[in-house]
């Protein structure tokens, strides 16, 4: 059996090392460059904004405009990679250093109490945090590196009461700069986490300052306290959020299959599995023979901050979800373990073991790694072993290193898909568009990042995501933005949609209402004015070969425009 020293020193390098290098398989197999095409768009907002950081000392996106519609550590850490490097390409070994970091972290923490949990902790790991959640270019690894370094330092506090006040502050703020509205989870968790006072008192002042800090910074350069981002889908918020109860009910309803197989869709996919791991993390805190533990504070702490995040996109946000948005799966799967390993110690009784048994194979469900067999194996051997001579905690480890092979092998079959949006705005296409635009600056919607990577010349992006106050404000207002984008050199549309067909006239939509539901501007576009259409979209891997490439030229921008009077 292992003893817990070693496990605290030697087990978690060796299962983090496991785990980076199975989630990181295709990332190194496929190449560097290669992964480019497997990256998020919005990743690719980070790498113009890095690149225009590094070369012009100026955070813009256009290089019209001062933007922060980013999250500031990522950036920063991008930024500073531009500076050594002109590729983003080894952006995916700065990911893997980072989730190497959380999973060591992480498994080192479980086994100063639980050492015997740790290979069930990794294959849970393996399972839960695979593409396209982290290696696509954003924020999630850097937010589960700061976050096992924070809830370490928790861990820390709570356990010598010394000298770690400073570690902790430090390790908050780097929470939060790594994701902003993960102050909804770090706040709570200092409040309620069994720590000294001043340690709490340290860390929260930190925060307070750092968040004064960025905020006055922001308001005194770019005009506003907070990202820009977060103010473009704010837009038309403050109400119920049917966009994104519109994605939960596709969730639900993806597939005509068996009611079970509509069922792992929903708690494997958007958002169902964020709020599935929650429920788990429910169900154990409300199981726990203690809940004024170290784990059931934290649990406690961590579940009022999803309430906070939950509330905060279901009534102040007019948006979809994406993957990245998943990230409190972490933080919930790192209290998820210890309270687990309580309930299967023998004491516990057979309620409480049998509800730990039906936690790990939910977590085994939420993961699109492991099939039904792997979920009936946990709660089969994890049952099994208070009948048999085998004791729950060796029962425990074979059944992590039989999910860690499961994953291996599931990993190795199944490849990564593209983003094949990404692959039609790829360098070629840039480069097309360009020839007729000659690098003048053009304007688009939905996938600006990828274009704007590989266009010769500026790029605003119409969501105001990456924009500037002023745009927000034009949006807001329901004022037209042509002669906004004129007074900025804007003389070009550039949209991917659908085969529009035979057309005198088309009413452009740059906020597609399948993304959101605030009704934004609308630019119309005159047949005589396409300037450019790529027709063959499947020669850049785009599988539905309706999907076009058009450009127009922006007709407000070359007549004069009518006065008001």
């Amino acid at each position: 059996m292992l003893n817990a020293e070693y496990g605290a020193r030697f087990v978690p390098a060796a299962l983090a090392a496991a785990v980076v290098a199975i989630i990181g398989y295709w990332a190194f197999r496929l190449g560097a460059e290669q992964w480019f095409a497997y990256m998020a768009d919005d990743a690719f907002y980070y790498f113009v904004i890095a690149r225009n950081l590094a070369r012009d000392g100026a955070s813009t996106f256009d290089g019209l405009v001062l933007t922060n519609g980013y999250q500031p550590l990522w950036q920063a850490v991008l930024a500073l990679q531009s500076l050594l490097t002109p590729s983003f390409a080894p952006v995916v070994f700065i990911e893997c250093a980072a989730l190497f970091g959380a999973t060591l972290l992480a498994l080192r923490e479980i086994g100063r109490s639980h050492p015997w949990m740790m290979c069930l902790a990794a294959a849970l790991m393996a399972g839960l945090f695979y593409y396209p959640l982290v290696l696509d270019g954003m924020e999630s690894d850097l937010v589960f590196l700061a976050s096992a370094a924070f809830l370490a330092a928790l861990g820390a506090s709570a356990r010598s009461r010394e000298s770690t006040g400073w570690l902790l502050a430090a390790t908050a703020v780097a929470v939060v700069g790594a994701r902003i509205d993960a102050a909804s989870f770090v706040v709570p968790a200092l409040v309620m986490a069994p720590i000294p006072l001043r340690h709490k008192q340290r860390a929260l002042a930190l925060l307070a300052v750092c968040g004064a800090i960025y905020a006055g910074v922001n308001q005194l350069v770019f005009g506003t306290p907070l990202p820009v981002s977060g103010l473009a889908k704010s837009l038309g918020g403050f109400g119920l959020n049917h966009a994104l109860l519109q994605q939960v009910a596709e969730a639900w309803t993806s597939t005509d299959e068996s009611t079970l197989r509509r069922f792992l869709a929903f708690v494997r996919g958007l958002p169902g599995q964020t709020v599935w791991i929650a429920g788990v993390t429910l169900v154990l805190l409300l199981a726990q023979p203690d809940r004024r533990s170290f784990a059931g504070r934290l649990a406690a702490a961590l579940l009022l901050g999803f309430a906070l995040y939950a509330g905060r996109l279901l009534f102040f946000s007019s948006w979809r979800v994406w993957e990245w948005y998943a990230y409190p799966i972490f933080l919930f799967l790192l209290v998820d373990v210890p309270m687990i390993a309580v309930l299967l110690e023998e004491k516990s009784g057979r309620m409480r073991q049998a509800v730990a048994a039906l936690a790990v194979a939910a977590l085994i469900a939420a993961s699109a790694l492991y099939t039904w067999r792997e979920a009936l194996l946990a709660v089969v051997v994890l049952t099994a072993a208070w009948f048999v001579p085998l004791r729950p905690r060796l029962a425990t480890m074979l059944l992590g290193l039989v999910l860690m092979g499961a994953a291996a092998i599931a990993m190795a079959r199944t490849q990564p898909r593209p983003n094949p949006l990404i692959a039609l705005f790829s360098k070629p296409v840039a480069d097309q568009v360009s020839a007729v635009t000659d690098g003048a600056a053009v304007a688009i919607s939905d996938f600006a990042g990828a274009f704007a990577y590989f266009y010769d010349g500026p790029v605003s992006q119409l969501e105001g995501l990456v924009n500037d106050v002023g745009y927000l404000d034009a949006m807001r207002k329901r004022q037209p933005i042509e002669p906004l984008l004129c007074a900025r050199g804007v003389r070009f549309i550039v949209s991917f949609q659908k085969e529009i067909g035979d057309y005198s006239s088309f009413v452009y939509r740059p906020l597609r209402p399948f993304l959101t539901t605030f009704d934004g501007p609308q630019i119309t576009v005159r047949r005589e004015d396409e300037v450019a259409k790529i027709a063959d979209a499947s020669a850049y891997g785009v599988i539905d070969p309706a999907w076009r490439v058009y450009a127009w030229r922006l007709r407000s921008c070359t007549t004069p425009i009518p006065s008001s009077g």
